[in-house]
């Protein structure tokens, strides 16, 4: 049986003073109360939403149980209280100013009812009819020779060598793919090893004919004669020679 008729527009009321000091304890604790119904646009219809709304403050989500036959007061079951942010989260209205149906319900009941505590929900109960059982209907049960077998006993060994085969049998494979893995890690590891000493080798090779080709030009630089004045005087002795004897110079 559902809580409350979703699909009926919630009634929204601004509770007066008296009416909530009249009925604050029980709409805390949640008891039935009795509400004036003789105000302009009464309620008609019983099974939806009722919102005692104080502005700004708080509204008391109540269902509407019974319509007097007078029409001139109705009674409500208080469901929950909400705060006046969850109001207007909701749908309500930012102000309640009159009394009437709320308008914009669909989004509002389904929030009241997604909310709503599950200990407050009204479940189908199902009558289920009791059946007597008397001491003649009852027949004892024993456990004959033939109905009880005897568990065998394992011991702890055997659980240890079927085990350790099962896991001997289900890794072998992986522990012979894990070898073949580390071999060829092992031959590529020594293949990078053999070029890394061969470039090592060569690279020392280059240094030293680089070494060996610097010093013989430096010791070839040492030993080579500076003779720049010397080749000057011979370059030029046939004029000096010339020269002495055209203008007799006495050496």
């Amino acid at each position: 049986m559902e809580q409350f008729n979703r699909k009926q527009k919630p009634y929204v009321k601004c509770i007066t003073k008296e009416e909530y000091n009249t009925n604050k304890d029980k709409l805390k604790d949640k008891e039935i109360i009795n509400i004036d119904n003789k105000q302009n646009n009464p309620l008609t219809k019983t099974g939806g939403l009722y919102c005692l709304a104080k502005n700004n403050s708080f509204v008391h989500i109540c269902k509407v149980n019974t319509i007097h036959s007078d029409n001139t007061s109705i009674e409500l079951q208080p469901l929950m209280e909400i705060n006046w942010e969850q109001w207007i989260n909701f749908g309500g209205q930012r102000k309640v100013t009159k009394q009437g149906n709320l308008q914009n319900y669909k989004e509002f009941v389904e929030e009241i009812h997604s909310i709503l505590p599950q200990t407050n929900r009204i479940e189908r109960v199902i009558e289920v009819p009791i059946i007597e059982v008397t001491d003649n209907e009852v027949t004892e049960v024993t456990a004959t020779d033939n109905e009880v077998t005897e568990v065998p006993e394992v011991t702890y060994n055997e659980v240890t060598e079927v085990t350790e085969n099962q896991v001997t049998e289900d890794n072998k494979q992986l522990f012979e793919e894990m070898k073949e893995e580390l071999v060829k890690a092992n031959k590529n590891i020594t293949t990078l090893t053999n070029k890394i000493n061969k470039l090592t080798y060569t690279i020392q090779e280059t240094i030293q004919e680089k070494i060996q080709e610097t010093n013989k030009k430096e010791t070839n630089q040492e030993e080579e004669p500076n003779y720049p004045l010397r080749n000057i005087v011979i370059f030029f002795m046939p004029l000096i020679i010339a020269g002495i004897y055209k203008y007799n110079i006495t050496l």
